[in-house]
């Protein structure tokens, strides 16, 4: 009797090691369950190797054919059926703990504690979370966390750069199945933001690994001419901002209010009862805003369009849009703007009053 092509045990093997350590060193439930498939599918790739006889056929009888001896062992390939029906229950059941039983196990706290992580790693500020946070995972993941606050920066006049009493996201599912967050759905109730330009000049919108440019010298300006290194990529404008792979669907802003300082000048003004919607599917690609609110009493229309958000909070000029209605004034303008600093561009102003 000839056994079977030893690169099948040499294949099912690896299998097997290459599903354990995937079991063993990982801690995402997703990648566990991989690793199951792969150690379930070597162990299937074993049984049928142990059942396999060269130059003997598949174990089933017919009326013209009923010699056993001339088939391969049926109890392995049996058991390999069987194992395939199993294993795929297993992986059905360990995916639907991963997506609705696991969330709903874990407490509330720990989803304010992470949140609270990553919005401060990105930021460099501080986020609280004083209200309850609720979790749903079907049909869509939903988070929801009340009595919301996030810091503001050193110096300023408001202790908190925003302020909400509830805030709603949505995530999709399959993105987040294989590590990347993007944002169904973004609701921001009864917000109110403070934007504030301090004395020397720095806006409290520019958060920690978004500083403006330094100018450029001669020789940095030679430094900036040479090509990048084979190999090597290009430097991103915005010195690698930390939400550069933001994906977000709808955004909306419901009653807030928006408060704006520069205390350079000691101008003072805020857009009230704002509801705004916002569009913007990358933080690199572009920004759109449509809203409507109250600023010196009376009711205005806002438009706004930039072309990279990224480079205007970064310090790069880069394409705006603006359009403001209201009942006296009517303004626009077109043109380029750069926000790393004290705003700089240049453009059209349109100026309508009566």
């Amino acid at each position: 009797m000839t056994i079977g092509n030893p690169m099948m045990y040499v294949g099912a093997v690896g299998l097997i090691m290459i599903g354990l350590f995937t079991d063993l060193s990982k801690r995402n439930l997703i990648k566990i369950i991989v690793g199951l498939t792969l150690l379930d599918t070597g162990v299937n790739v074993l049984l049928i190797a142990i059942g396999y006889i060269h130059n003997r056929t598949a174990p089933i009888v017919t009326r013209t054919y009923t010699d056993p001896t001339k088939m391969v062992d049926p109890i392995p390939q049996a058991l390999v059926l069987t194992a395939i029906v199993i294993g795929l229950g297993v992986v059905i059941v360990l995916l639907v703990a991963a997506v609705i039983v696991v969330p709903l196990l874990i407490p509330a706290e720990t989803y304010k504690e992470q949140i609270t992580k990553q919005v401060q790693a990105a930021t460099g500020r501080r986020l609280m979370i004083k209200g309850d946070a609720s979790v749903s995972v079907f049909p869509r993941i939903a988070i929801q966390v009340n009595d919301v606050s996030f810091s503001n920066a050193k110096g300023a006049r408001a202790p908190q750069m925003v302020t909400l009493s509830r805030l709603d996201v949505q995530l999709k599912l399959i993105p987040l199945l294989t590590g990347r967050v993007e944002i169904d759905s973004f609701v921001l109730l009864d917000p109110i933001i403070h934007l504030e330009i301090a004395r020397d000049g720095t806006p409290n919108w520019r958060f920690q690994g978004t500083a403006a440019p330094k100018a450029k010298t001669s020789a940095s300006k030679a430094e900036t001419a040479r090509p990048a290194p084979a190999g090597k990529p290009e430097a991103k404008s915005g010195g690698g901002f930390a939400l550069r792979d933001l994906r977000l669907g709808e955004v909306r802003l419901q009653n807030g209010s928006i408060i704006y300082t520069d205390r350079r000048s000691g101008l003072r003004t805020a857009l009230t009862r704002l509801n705004v919607s916002v569009e913007l599917r990358r933080f690199d690609a572009p920004l759109r805003v449509d809203g409507r609110g109250i600023w010196n009493k009376q009711q205005i229309a806002l438009g706004l369009r930039v072309a990279n958000p990224r480079d205007l909070v970064a310090g790069t000029q880069t394409g705006v849009t603006v359009d403001l209605k209201s009942t006296p004034v009517t303004l626009s303008f077109k043109g380029r703007l750069a926000a790393g600093g004290p705003l700089a561009g240049s453009g059209v102003v349109n100026l309508d009053v009566p």
